[in-house]
């Protein structure tokens, strides 16, 4: 076990005082490494960890530019060719683009097949425009009704305004961000 496998093991509860001391005890002995070594790498791993537990939690009531779109659909086509062509082509052909600015695009399906949602997830309206340019010069503009009909298309975020003259036509309704927090889950 390395120095920082053991400050990770004593810092996650996993270790009783009498662990640690046993440890030392053997390590010591050993001439492995010294106390203060030791207490480094746990002071060190805490430190680091709380770091990224600040990043992962976020503040409360930043303005999030983050822009959402929930798509909900009716499916038109077969249930296996829908969920097949969801996961075989839509996804994989979005998920090849690389789009930097995209943060997710999945697919929901109702227990009967019969309703799907489109959930994607931007940075920002520029993601989203991104998003949308690369959708409509694709083959999977046309191959997306052929499955679904779209029965409405909710936009939630701080949407600018090429964005909005973008989707209003399709009937898009757009929901400013007002408050909370997000966890991250990275």
């Amino acid at each position: 076990m390395s120095e920082m496998g053991i400050a990770r093991y004593i810092y996650l509860g996993c270790a009783t005082y009498e662990f640690f001391i046993k440890l030392y005890y053997i390590f010591y002995k050993l001439n492995k490494f010294k106390l203060n070594t030791l207490i480094t790498y746990v002071c060190t791993f805490i430190i680091n960890l709380q770091l990224k537990q600040d990043k992962i939690m976020g503040e409360l009531n930043t303005k999030s530019q983050k822009i959402i779109f929930i798509i909900q659909c009716s499916v038109k086509s077969d249930a296996n060719e829908f969920r097949k062509w969801a996961n075989d082509r839509a996804a994989k052909y979005v998920f090849d683009f690389k789009e930097v600015k995209t943060i997710s695009y999945e697919w929901y399906l109702s227990d009967d097949n019969k309703e799907a949602t489109l959930v994607e997830s931007f940075i920002d309206s520029d993601g989203a425009m991104q998003r949308l340019n690369n959708h409509m010069s694709s083959p999977i503009a046309e191959e997306v009704l052929q499955h679904v009909d779209i029965k409405k298309w909710l936009v939630y975020g701080n949407s600018k305004q090429d964005l909005i003259d973008t989707l209003t036509p399709f009937g898009a309704s757009f929901n400013r961000h007002h408050c909370g927090f997000n966890h991250s889950s990275e």
